[in-house]
Parts: structure tokens; sequence; C-alpha cells
């Protein structure tokens, strides 16, 4: 059996879109539920009166919108810690190992199950529960109405707005965005390699390491003024990077060791 066969995937994808659909339904059900009431929150309880002249609708919808979006990046951040809550009973386990396809096929299929569909889960939820707190302004006040995704501007640059340090702006988000990155790779570390309470066990170890780290870093203050920020931007992208691969590398061959009865608390 080769490796990896898209024809082969392509079945395995179809399997499991049918095997976890009610995963999906209760999922984006769930955000609709969340996100709705978060809009509701920020529209009428957060900030003066719907109707107050000098406090714009559209800033009621700007509230709502940074809500949903600090409770949506939280979360997209930790879903790689449930890519194999599928294996949680042992004949799921049997089912989904007995599946006549590659490790490589499967380890894609799950990720992009819970990466990728979850993600698309979370955004129809918003989405809807946009229309959903639009329908009642309407009802409510048609005067003021409008989207929370109408406050959505990506013109503006939300990182380090108003910083001034002698580096460029786009090397701080690189470094940003590769920092998030190795977290997300590190959650999906977890994931593979704990069994039961992937969540809880990950988190706590991503809290131990984070104080670890900033330990050491409070020794490196001085380092810092030395050698310039742009050098360590660059120390810090180069180490999320080597994170990210190996996280990746190692859930894989994590997942590549996961036998039907393993440890009760770890997947070896």
């Amino acid at each position: 059996m080769r490796n990896f066969d898209i024809k082969r995937f392509g079945r395995l994808m179809q399997w499991t879109m049918i095997n976890d659909r009610s995963v999906f339904v209760r999922l984006t059900i769930t955000w609709i539920i969340m996100f709705f009431m978060l809009f509701l929150m920020a529209i009428y309880l957060v900030g003066p009166n719907v109707g107050y002249t000098a406090y714009p609708y559209s800033s009621h919808l700007d509230n709502g919108l940074g809500m949903a979006t600090g409770v949506m990046v939280c979360a997209l951040l930790f879903e790689p810690c449930f890519i194999f809550s599928n294996l949680k009973k042992n004949q799921e386990r049997i089912n989904f190992f007995m599946l006549p396809s590659t490790n490589l096929e499967k380890f894609i299929a799950r990720f992009i199950s819970v990466i990728v569909i979850w993600t698309l889960c979370c955004l129809i939820g918003f989405v809807a529960a946009d229309v959903l707190q639009w329908l009642v302004a309407v009802i409510l006040h048609p005067q003021a109405t409008g989207f929370v995704m109408s406050q959505i501007d990506f013109s503006s640059s939300p990182f380090f707005f108003g910083i001034r340090v002698d580096v460029s702006h786009f090397r701080l988000f690189l470094t940003f965005i590769l920092s998030v990155l190795s977290l997300h790779s590190f959650y999906l570390l977890g994931g593979t390699f704990f069994r039961r309470h992937t969540w809880a066990l990950t988190v706590l170890t991503s809290i131990l390491l984070s104080i670890v780290l900033g330990w050491l870093v409070s020794y490196m203050k001085g380092y810092v003024v030395h050698v310039g920020l742009n050098v360590v931007l660059c120390v810090i992208s180069t180490v999320d990077v080597l994170v990210i691969v190996f996280s990746y590398w190692a859930s894989f061959r994590l997942f590549k060791r996961m036998q039907i009865i393993n440890n009760k608390w770890i997947n070896l």
C-alpha cells in the first residue's frame, strides 16, 4: 500500500465527513448560540443604551466583534487538542485503525476534520449569529441596525499599532504569527500525546513551560539590549519554526505508535 493515494484519501475523507457529521452539526449550533449571546451582551449590556447619540451603533457592533474575536482566537488555538477525540473508546479505536488507509492519510484526514472543518463550523456560527442579532435589532430598533462583520477592517493593522521601535512592523507581525503557529503545533502534539483530559493537560503543560521560559528570559534582558531587537526577533522566529517542525513530526510519529490498547493517560 502506497503511503498516500489521492483516491483512497478521498474515500477516507468521505467516510470522515459522514461519520463526524453529527459532531459538525452540534459544534455549529454551539457556536451560533455562543456568538449570539456574545453579540446581545455587547450590544445591549456593554456601554450606553442603544440610541444614545454620543455612542454610535457601530461602536456596539465593534464591541461585539472584539468579544467574538477573542473567543474565536482562543478556541481555534486549542482545537488541535481534540485532533484524536474520536479515539476515546476502544471500539472507536478499532473502527478507525482498521480503515483501509495509511497512517499518513488518517493523520491528514483528522487534521482536516478538526482544524479546517471545525474552523468552518466556527465561521458559519459567527455569520449565522450575526444575522440573528441583526433580526433582533430590526424588531427592537429598526432605526439602528447593522452587522458585526461589517466592522471587520483588514486595511488596519491591529497588531503592534502605535509601537515605535527600530524594527519593521512586518518583522514583528511575522514573529507574532510564527509564535502563534508554534503554540498551535504544541497543542497538536499535546492532543496526540495525552489520551485523557487532553485539553487540560496540554494547557497545564504549556503554562508550566511558559513559566520556565519566562524565568529564562528574565536573565537575558541585558543580552537583548546588547544585540538589538532585530537579532532577537530572528532568533525567536527560528525557534518557532523548529518547534513547529518538531511538533508536527513528533505528532505523526506518536500517531504511528498508537495501539488499540495503550496507556491509560498517554497514547504510548
